[in-house]
């Protein structure tokens, strides 16, 4: 199974990730002794996470497990910026090694936007193909009797606004109405 090289390994988008990591690793070992633990741990984990997300995304089944992954992948790059920006303020990373890596990290970040755009088109493609049932049309009128098993419900962390879909072609909308309370009165 992984005798030849993943497909992933020849996205650029990986490979800047990959680049980054490096780039971080090359970063922290700069930082002093009291450090090496604490922070530089904290960014080599937000650097490493990110090519894995991106593999995740590029052998993911389907475009929507794609791009939970890429949004993974998004989240440990705005983790690793913040932990940069930590460590600039505590004086351990300079101005001009956070300015490269958050130049780096704004790259990365717009080629993860353009996989996601990618991504978010196959979806739209698929939906073309195979569109998703209609909702199911619910009568308008508002009948204030509740159902039948919560007749006698004392549940009082219900919410009081419930949403009801009312379906008028062509467009669906959601209208919200006041629940009733329900009180014992036997």
């Amino acid at each position: 199974m992984f005798t030849r090289r993943a497909h992933y390994e020849k996205l650029i988008l990986w490979q800047r990730a990959m680049d980054l990591v490096a780039e971080v690793y090359r970063l922290v070992e700069g930082f002093p002794d009291s450090e090496k633990s604490g922070l530089s741990g904290a960014l080599k984990k937000a650097a490493t996470t990110i090519p894995g997300k991106v593999a995740e995304a590029d052998e993911a089944k389907n475009p929507t497990q794609a791009i939970k992954s890429l949004y993974s992948a998004r989240a440990a790059l705005v983790e690793l910026l913040n932990q940069a920006l930590i460590a600039r303020r505590v004086k351990v990373m300079g101005r001009l090694q956070l300015a490269r890596l958050r130049s780096r990290c704004r790259k990365l970040d717009r080629l993860i936007q353009q996989e996601l755009e990618r991504q978010e088109q196959a979806i739209a493609k698929l939906a073309m193909h195979d569109p998703a049932p209609e909702l199911p049309t619910t009568s308008t009128t508002q009948d204030d009797s509740p159902p039948a098993d919560t007749q006698h419900s004392h549940d009082t962390a219900a919410p009081l606004l419930e949403p009801v879909i009312t379906h008028k072609p062509p467009v669906a909308r959601v209208v919200m109405r006041r629940r009733p309370r329900f009180t014992d009165a036997a």
